[in-house]
């Protein structure tokens, strides 16, 4: 997708213009050379919102499905280290 890129003075300026440019394509905003921002349009802006909180209603199960997927398609084990006892100050009792 072609963004059209202004500088923080130039939209600034022309911020009218900026916005209304916004609804038909997003428009990035740099600070001497250096990508500060991104202007979207409402419909971008609503779909990107579906889209996180599409993302945000995963659950921790699936996530851990979608990870165990991730690392079999890769050939990927993990190997946790042996488990072992040390001392819990907060589980004994002195008295």
């Amino acid at each position: 997708m072609y963004m059209k890129e202004w500088s923080i003075a130039q939209a600034r300026k022309f911020f009218a213009r900026f916005l209304k440019d916004a609804e038909a394509e997003p428009q990035a905003v740099y600070n001497r050379g250096r990508l500060a921002g991104a202007m979207l349009g409402p419909r971008e802006f609503e779909r990107y919102e579906r889209w996180r909180r599409a993302q945000d209603q995963e659950s921790l199960a699936q996530a851990t499905q979608t990870l165990r997927g991730l690392c079999e398609s890769e050939g990927y084990v993990f190997e946790a280290p042996p488990r072992r006892d040390r001392a819990n100050p907060f589980g004994a009792d002195d008295e």
